[in-house]
């Protein structure tokens, strides 16, 4: 069976998800930028009580830093609302169909045991698009990215007007991408050719089996006046009513940055002074390891957003390298966090199975998700304190 994901309350993760075949779906024009936000506000507003502290729109994956809720996980919610409408309303944008994430569907979080390992994320998080060569500077990024000056800061983010986040798409939707229009108005075009030339071929088969060109020409011509008699008549009504939104999403939403878990000693602005004079100096080593390496020269913004969406970043092999749960060492060690994380999977394990038995007095572990959340099991408290 596939490894249950632990969700325990209070728990800070990293999150990241990853476009399908690495290609460049995130690209960061403006409408992509409108498009992540409102949808990473949307997903806040669904899920009140996680608390959001940093978050990154790569070209072709998402990086996100978070604390979950302090009673029943919300983490779910937040992942399901953000995935599933930036999906819908990039794949409309781009003009295609498909998953516009990587298979199989599901995010990847790693659980963050110290303020060491949980200031390492957020350092990756922030220099991503420098490591890759991208940018000189996080600053510098023209995609959506929350760096330490945004602690304890909230953006009102406005729904995109040409954005479709699902629903029956009207009769005269288009691609909001110019190159996709271009290319979905060809398309049609071909495809409104070719059935012309189908149906001209069937009326001349079928005029020289039967031998009647001349009705058929007459036929045609009454069918052309009936036609202009009707686009006459409908000049001269009234203007159609407009079509009445369908749409139940907000006009506006927040995103709120919260300062990082294990900080309430300090001030927001020695928060922020903290986590910039470390950015800072992971900025100066990494500008010094890329210089040492002869890579002196930056793609710049100009040129990304150059890029064409369909390229993609590189093969897709798999490296079966491991998937990693737990970042940090915690009280005991990193190998007794990973020895707690095993037991807990054997645990679920065991009490799925006798739930499947039949047996619905079964306590499933803190942490534990899908069967409390939709089958109302009961499920343990929490045994123990957030882990900083």
């Amino acid at each position: 069976m596939t490894l249950v994901r632990r969700l325990v309350p209070l728990q800070p993760h990293s999150l990241t998800r990853r476009t399908s075949e690495r290609r460049f779906f995130l690209k960061p024009t403006r409408r992509v930028n409108g498009i992540l936000r409102y949808c990473l506000g949307l997903a806040q507003a669904r899920a009140p009580n996680l608390k959001l502290h940093a978050f990154l729109g790569h070209t072709n994956h998402t990086h996100g830093s978070v604390t979950d809720a302090p009673l029943e996980s919300e983490l779910p919610v937040f992942m399901r609302e953000l995935n599933s409408l930036a999906a819908r309303a990039l794949n409309a944008h781009w003009g295609r169909g498909e998953s516009l994430w990587s298979s199989p569907g599901a995010y990847d979080n790693v659980e963050v045991h110290d303020r060491e390992t949980l200031e390492d994320q957020l350092l990756y998080l922030w220099t991503n698009p420098v490591k890759d060569g991208l940018v000189s500077r996080p600053e510098e990024w023209p995609g959506v990215l929350f760096l330490p000056e945004d602690f304890g800061r909230t953006f009102e983010v406005q729904k995109p007007d040409e954005a479709f986040f699902g629903g029956r798409r009207p009769a005269d939707w288009e691609p909001t991408d110019p190159e996709a229009r271009r290319a979905h108005r060809a398309g049609k075009a071909r495809a409104a050719r070719e059935a012309r030339e189908r149906a001209r071929a069937r009326r001349k088969a079928r005029d020289l089996q039967r031998g009647r060109g001349e009705q058929r020409r007459r036929q045609l011509e009454r069918v052309r006046a009936r036609r202009r008699r009707r686009r006459a008549s409908a000049r001269k009504e009234a203007a159609p009513r407009p079509r009445e939104p369908r749409s139940t999403l907000p006009d506006r939403v927040t995103i709120t940055i919260s300062r990082p878990p294990g900080y309430d000693h300090l001030s927001l602005e020695q928060v922020r002074a903290h986590f910039r004079a470390l950015l800072d100096a992971e900025l100066q080593a990494i500008h010094a390891k890329r210089e040492a390496d002869g890579l002196t020269h930056f793609m710049g913004a100009e040129a990304l957003l150059a890029q064409s969406p369909f390229e993609s970043a590189g093969d897709t092999f798999p490296t079966f390298a491991t998937n990693p749960r737990i970042a940090g060492h915690g009280a005991g060690g990193h190998d007794a966090l990973k020895k707690e994380l095993r037991e807990w999977r054997y645990r679920y394990r065991e009490d799925l199975e006798r739930w499947q038995r039949g047996e619905r007095d079964v306590e499933f572990p803190c942490g534990s998700y899908g069967l409390p959340h939709v089958h109302g099991a009961r499920v343990e408290a929490a045994p123990r304190a957030p882990p900083f």
